[in-house]
């Protein structure tokens, strides 16, 4: 019965670790996202 703990476990960390990046990579894309429609607004 252990091994099946530790593969829940597992899989919970692995999906917490997936969250986050989940996380930063959308704040990554809205930086970028950010950044590119305020050089759009300067160029016109």
């Amino acid at each position: 019965m252990q091994g099946s703990t530790d593969t829940v476990l597992t899989i919970t960390e692995t999906a917490d670790s997936l969250a986050q990046y989940a996380l930063v990579i959308g704040e990554i894309v809205k930086a970028v996202v950010h950044m590119f429609s305020s050089n759009e607004k300067g160029v016109k």
